[in-house]
């Protein structure tokens, strides 16, 4: 289910949208991309994302919009919720 489906503002910051205290687990997503062989170039070019933007928010020095991380889901080939934890002391984007 993509944000499209919920008819959610894509430009709203990814803890804006989930009512409980949750996060975007970085270091999942990051070990995810690692591990899927993918360059981030390529996940960039596949979810629109410029590659400068990927990395910032991979490095949790930029937020995360909805959009794009369902466009970075999408390219990845997973479901939105792959990467949403409860929040702990996990960094989020």
């Amino acid at each position: 289910m993509t944000y499209e489906s919920k008819k959610l503002d894509p430009s709203l910051p990814v803890e804006k949208v989930i009512k409980e205290k949750m996060i975007l687990d970085l270091i999942e997503l990051k070990d995810f991309i690692d591990k899927s062989g993918l360059k981030q170039k390529t996940i960039a070019e596949k979810s629109g994302i410029s590659e400068v933007q990927l990395c910032l928010i991979l490095q949790g020095k930029r937020k995360c919009e909805v959009g794009e991380y369902a466009s970075i889901c999408d390219a990845l080939g997973v479901k939105v919720d792959k990467f949403i934890r409860k929040s702990s002391k996990t960094k989020n984007c």
